[in-house]
């Protein structure tokens, strides 16, 4: 989240082979930080990119990357 933005995003240029489910994709989510969650979990949606994606979101959605267990570039 960065709350002094309005847009954020996110060009994939290069995309590594992924030996793990989600391994280097991008997690947004309406659950972070200290917020509580009420009875039920947030939902999320993972994104698995490809090589050439771009991702635009508002910069108050929280988001975050899952990580990379092989040594390839992000």
């Amino acid at each position: 989240m960065h709350p002094s933005g309005w847009l954020s995003g996110v060009v994939y240029l290069k995309v590594p082979k992924f030996d793990e489910k989600d391994e280097g994709a991008i997690k947004f989510g309406i659950h972070g930080y200290d917020y509580p969650i009420v009875e039920n979990p947030t939902a999320e949606v993972i994104h698995q990119p490809k090589r050439g994606d771009i991702a635009l979101f508002p910069s108050s959605l929280f988001h975050q990357t899952v990580s990379l267990y092989n040594n390839g570039l992000r």
